[in-house]
């Protein structure tokens, strides 16, 4: 686990900062994530799966096999994103909205992420001996 921190820690920094560039974006032009023409959507729902595939398959070819760790990351980063977002605005957290949609609204980039990061496997991973595909 050491070595693969080691080996990694700058894709997290990636991820991270991808996603605190969506609470800095959403505090700075104070319109919600989901309005489709406007660049925070675009941020939601292309930048962020895009990195986060990238970062899973950049690991997916230094280890030869799939990795969750990336999309774990993403979701929890974006489970996080509402109160972040609260606590810098000042406004402090609140829990005006039911859990599932939190969980719904975080789950959407991680599920793009995964289908990017499948194609990448299936383009990356090495074959096995005797595998005719």
């Amino acid at each position: 686990m050491k070595d693969y921190l080691r080996r990694n820690w700058w894709l997290y920094l990636v991820l991270i900062l991808a996603c605190a560039a969506l609470s800095l974006i959403h505090v700075i032009t104070g319109e919600p994530v989901l309005s489709p023409p406007s660049f925070i959507y675009i941020w939601y729902v292309a930048v962020i799966p895009v990195v986060t595939a990238a970062c899973a398959a950049v690991i997916i070819a230094r280890r030869a096999r799939f990795d969750f760790a990336p999309h774990i990351t993403v979701f929890v980063l974006m489970v996080l994103w509402p109160f972040i977002t609260n606590i810098i605005q000042g406004s402090g957290i609140s829990f005006d909205k039911p859990p599932y949609l939190l969980f719904i609204f975080a789950a959407i980039p991680v599920i793009e992420s995964l289908i990017l990061s499948g194609i990448a496997y299936a383009i990356i991973a090495p074959r096995r001996r005797g595998d005719s595909h």
